[in-house]
């Protein structure tokens, strides 16, 4: 089916008459799928029932529509009306308040139908607010269906337990999986664990496994006669400790699934890994391979889990295979499972020999097999070997699809690849196509296919491409637009990639109460860095979905206001949204008992989160050493790194380095490293089974001289990043030239890179250096050009570097030349170079050439925003660019804006006149109880003056502004004060204009443009002086839409620290119009028509419209 390509936004935003047009389209002439109908049905839900729009007559005409449609004589009942029934059934939860009892009759014919279209009446006649829902006597898909719209209409308590409690057993199974985020529906979910039916009660047990105090009753399911029920309960109980001798117990259910669920719950449990290993010789066999996947960090194991690679059943051959990843003893076992007879085997040895220099011949093999999944398997391995990289080329012409896609995965650091990976983005297969969009992130050239990418078909695709796009500001609009896509999961990715775009606020701020929990959690996350978003996420803390809160209390970790209302979630919610609050509460004083308290948190994630959050709290560092026994490893891992600077827990922390999980050793190692009495411990770690451990000690044995010779074996580590710590730790060694010579050959790019940074200081070194800048690899390449920058003596080879073929290394060169004077040619060349990153080092360098000024000039139109920013700084000192940059503010990109307002703070603002002191505004001011009487007269009439000023603004109206000037004059004073005051219990002004002006209403032929500067940025507007910008001007223009005049009259807010001679506000020509470009936010006023306007985009989406002025009595 065809995308709407967004006209149901359009249409829900345009009002009254686009509805009747759209409306009138879909009864005339609509397509075979119903899109006209969809877009009217969708447009409705769209614009809710807060506008008083839809009246019983429109209501009618749209149910006639649809049970026409759902009653065709064709008889079809497919697809397309089954959307259909679902955009109805939306789009009449808000006409449903519009229709009258006796509208039930328009349903009758629908009402008559069986099944699939009977069970869409009933929903349809109950979203319309005409009855309440019956049963259907219908299947599992048709109870998932009422499932759906229960979960999405919240019904009432007695719809509520009639639905958990009647009959038929399906049908009570979806009530309770609906109720499942709903806290009030506690005592009803208790009573369906007694369900007579096992798919309810294992429906209750799902619904209340993030209930504490349902786990009594859980416990009790363990018990079930029926086993699924037994298996939901262990799996609902993995995370209480309390649970685990039942778990334990669980492995001797006479049911084999039971067993396997009671296996992986119990990964986590040290008591519980002599049963575990008993289990890998479980008569099951889908017990074996449990077993052995939650064994796998169990170093006790490995020998029952390498004899396991030779059980009779491939699936437990494969599940070993992957627990036994990080053995360095069982690769020559996992190098001969490459050739196992099952596929399932092959492909995962491949997958666990990733990090095996030796396999990599075996791995290069396996992109030939016979099957797509091991040739996938292998295609991912090779993605950090560079001599795989024509094999992964060739792998892009697969037959499969999984490999195609995994190959294009593999070659995002292959710029040879990049041609073929562009190609790819035209690929039949959508994985294809969205894992070559992921590769394509870095690739400039691939940008305009990724835009294009935006409107693929699939969905996984266009979120691809939207991460792709992510720090591309030329796609930031397309972003935007993303952000009303019909999947949620687009929508989900587009709000995390504008996480910094200003101009994406209002629809974030939309974007948190989309119907998807999801992308409400990905707006939050969004919108933690804007302040005027606070209100909205601490209002999120109450959302029903518990993502969306986690999300909330992440956002609002450095929010004081917010910390009440966490504090609050940290005694009551789920337990990842405790662990979040616990992480957003770390630097707030008050709340530190609190955090000592969730160091006993029954949940280990909150313990976890807990000892980073205090680790620099000295009262709680004996509970931090106590956490150290913890018998989760992540806690043990996290008070491992919060005890790094307590003297007194040393011990404690040698004792860590012979924990039994790696991430504690690990964390122990990087603890210990300025502890003289660890480092013979510490020089042990160098031998640890887990590369990142030994990497972890190797950094942290830098300054120990005794273990340079320990180190220097380290460069011949199995582990790149070993050999790499290893590196980077000789760097300050004297004889380091000498050590690191042979690791400047690694065959790993980040060893020779990390070799090549550690010599930059090294005259001796230099030979090397150079040679480093022909390497294979392009970052290898790049650090050889940083680290001779320096060189006088390697200036040739480094303009011969601004030829490069890596856009990475050019850019260093053109960094590194920046002083050189004959490399200025070369440089002015690299300003049309065909990577932006190039082009802005070339500017940044050229910077302080008197010559280059035109060239820099030239540079402020770049394409790329990085390229202007960069131009925007390097002009900042010359007073001859003073004008473009004033341009500057008004470019596309919001931080090429901000770039601009930095570069013109370097002239003194003068000081302007105090909005506050002008006579105009003080009759509003009066109205706030903030000056002492109004100075301005208004015309008599049948109010007092100051209360008809009062009354307009509380309901505003359409008005004729040159029908009463005195009284135009009060109302646009008003508009200034409503532009510049604070949000709060506390009334203040501010802002000042560049003169006095002697009237806001202006000549009549004359263009009247007052500019109010607020001398701060809108962040810190938001952040410092409680003025938000943004909800100041679209409550502004609540009140400035409806003024109407025969001038042109237009208002700024001007957020900047800048000379009024610097600020020349964009344009706005047309009257009525609205724009939102900090550091700009203005209006003009409409066009007097004799006509009730329409409310504009901007006002219907603003969270705050329709809340009266805080200030008006």
């Amino acid at each position: 089916m065809e995308r709407p390509d967004h006209e149901d936004i359009d249409v829900a935003l345009q009002g009254r008459a686009a509805l009747e047009l759209a409306l009138r389209a879909a009864e005339e002439d609509d397509t075979w799928d119903h899109q006209r109908l969809g877009l009217v049905l969708r447009a409705i839900a769209l614009w809710g029932e807060q506008e008083a729009t839809h009246d019983r007559a429109l209501a009618q005409r749209v149910v006639k529509a649809v049970v026409g449609r759902l009653m065709s004589p064709s008889g079809r009942f497919g697809e397309a009306e089954r959307q259909l029934a679902v955009h109805a059934e939306r789009g009449l939860r808000v006409l449903g308040a519009a229709l009258a009892p006796e509208d039930r009759a328009l349903f009758t014919p629908l009402l008559e139908g069986k099944a699939a279209l009977g069970t869409e009446a009933l929903l349809l006649v109950w979203a319309a607010h005409l009855e309440a829902l019956r049963r259907p006597l219908s299947d599992r898909e048709q109870a998932g269906r009422v499932g759906s719209a229960l979960a999405a209409r919240v019904p009432t308590p007695e719809e509520l337990s009639a639905w958990t409690r009647g009959e038929p057993w399906n049908v009570r199974a979806a009530a309770v999986d609906a109720l499942a985020s709903d806290p009030e529906a506690r005592p009803l979910l208790g009573d369906a664990l007694r369900d007579e039916h096992w798919t309810v009660r294992a429906a209750a047990i799902r619904a209340l496994a993030n209930d504490p105090e349902a786990r009594p009753l859980l416990r009790d399911a363990l018990r079930d006669e029926h086993w699924t029920v037994r298996a939901a309960a262990i799996r609902a109980l993995a995370a209480d400790p309390e649970a685990r001798l039942l778990l334990r117990d669980a492995l001797r259910d006479e049911d084999s699934d039971v067993r396997v669920a009671a296996a992986r719950a119990l990964a986590n449990d040290p008591e519980g890994r002599l049963l575990l290993r008993d289990a890998l010789r479980d008569e099951g066999s889908h017990v074996r391979a449990a077993a052995a996947t939650a064994l796998a960090n169990d170093l006790d194991a490995r020998l029952r889990l390498r004899d396991a690679l030779r059980d009779e059943d491939g699936d437990v051959r494969a599940a070993a295979a992957t627990a036994l990843a990080t053995d360095p003893e069982a690769r020559p076992l996992l190098r001969d499972a490459l050739c196992d007879k099952h596929w399932n085997v092959r492909a995962a040895a491949a997958t666990a020999l990733a990090n095996d220099p030796e396999a990599r011949l075996l791995l290069r093999d396996a992109l030939q097999d016979e099957s797509w999944s091991v040739r996938a398997a292998a295609a991912a391995a090779l993605a950090t070997d560079p001599k795989a990289h024509p094999l992964l080329r060739d792998a892009l012409r697969d037959e499969d699809c999984d490999v195609r896609a995994s190959a294009a995965a593999a070659l995002v650091n292959d710029p040879e690849a990049r041609p073929l990976l562009r190609d790819a983005l035209r690929d039949e297969d959508s994985d294809v196509r969205a894992a070559a969009a992921a590769a394509l992130a870095t690739d400039p050239k691939a940008h305009p296919l990724l835009r294009d990418a935006l409107r693929d078909e699939d969905c996984d695709v266009r979120a691809a491409a939207i991460r792709a796009l992510a720090n591309d500001p030329e796609a930031r609009p397309l972003l935007r637009d993303a952000l009303r896509d019909e999947d949620s999961a687009v929508r989900a990715a587009a709000a995390m990639a504008l996480v910094n775009d200003p101009e994406a606020r209002l629809l974030l701020t939309d974007a948190r109460r989309d119907e998807v929990s999801d992308v409400r959690t990905a707006a939050a996350t969004a919108l933690a860095n804007d302040p005027e978003a606070r209100l909205l996420l601490r209002n999120a803390l109450r959302d029903e979905d518990s993502d969306v809160r986690t999300a909330a209390a992440t956002a609002l970790a450095n929010d004081p206001e917010a910390r009440p209302s966490l504090r609050d979630a940290l005694r009551v919610d789920f337990p990842h949204v405790r662990a979040a609050v616990v992480t957003a509460l770390a630097n707030d004083q008050e709340a530190r008992p609190l955090l000592r308290n969730a160091l006993r948190d029954e949940d280990s994630d909150v313990r976890a989160a807990a000892a980073t959050a205090l680790a620099n709290d000295p009262e709680a560092r004996l509970l931090l050493r106590n956490a150290l026994r913890d018998e989760v490893h992540d806690v043990r891992a996290a008070a491992a790194a919060a005890l790094a600077n307590d003297l007194e827990a040393r011990p404690l922390l040698r004792d860590a380095l012979r924990d039994e999980n790696d991430d504690v050793r690990a964390a122990a190692a990087t603890a210990l490293a300025n502890d003289p009495e660890a480092r013979p411990l510490l020089r042990e770690a160098l031998r640890d089974d887990v590369s990142y451990v030994r990497a972890a000690a190797v950094t942290a044995l830098a300054n120990d001289p005794e273990a340079r010779l320990l180190l220097t074996d380290a460069l011949r580590d199995e582990d790149s990043h070993v050999r790499a710590s290893a590196a980077a730790a000789l760097a300050t060694h004297p004889d380091a030239c000498l050590l690191l010579t042979d690791a400047r050959r690694d065959e790993d790019w980040l060893v020779r890179a990390t070799v090549v940074t550690a010599l930059a200081n090294d005259p001796e070194a230099r030979p090397l250096l150079a040679d480093a800048l022909h390497d294979e690899d392009h970052d290898v390449r790049a650090a050889a050009v940083t680290a001779l920058a320096t060189n006088p003596e390697a200036r040739p080879l480094l303009r011969e570097a601004l030829h490069d073929p890596g856009g990475l290394v050019r850019a260093a060169a053109a960094t590194a030349l920046a002083t050189d004077p004959e490399a200025r040619p070369l440089l002015v060349d690299a300003l049309r170079d065909e990577g932006w990153l190039v082009r802005a080092a070339a500017v940044t360098a050229l910077a302080t050439d008197p010559e280059a000024h035109l060239l820099l000039t030239d540079a402020l139109r770049d394409e790329s925003s990085y390229v202007r920013r960069a131009a925007v700084t390097a002009l900042a000192t010359n007073p001859e660019a003073r004008l473009l940059l004033t341009a500057a503010l008004h470019d596309e990109n919001v931080h090429v804006r901000e770039t601009a307002v930095t570069a013109l703070r370097s002239r003194s603002p003068t000081p302007g006149a105090v909005l506050s002191r002008l006579p105009v505004v003080q009759p509003a001011l009066q109205l706030a109880g903030h000056a002492p009487a109004p100075s301005l007269a208004l015309p008599a009439g049948p109010f007092d003056p100051q209360d008809r000023l009062a009354r307009f603004l509380a309901s505003p109206h359409p008005i004729h502004l040159e029908a009463d000037l005195p009284f135009a004059e009060a109302l646009l004073g008003a508009l200034c004060v409503r532009l510049t005051q604070t949000t709060g219990s506390t009334f203040r002004l501010f802002g000042e204009l560049a003169a006095p002006p002697s009237t806001l209403v202006g000549l009549p032929d004359a263009r009247v443009v007052h500019i109010v500067r607020i001398a701060m940025d809108a962040d810190g507007l938001a952040r410092d002086r409680a003025v938000f910008p943004t909800h100041n001007l679209l409550e502004a223009w609540r009140i400035a839409r409806h003024l109407q005049t025969e001038r042109s009259v237009t208002f700024w807010l001007v957020c900047a620290d800048l000379d009024f001679e610097d600020i020349v506000p964009p344009a706005l020509d047309t009257p009525g119009t609205l724009t939102l470009r900090p550091p700009f936010f203005g209006f003009r006023l409409p066009r007097f028509t004799r006509s009730t306007l329409d409310p504009s985009l901007d006002v219907l989406t603003s969270p705050q419209a329709d809340r009266a002025w805080r200030w008006v009595r």
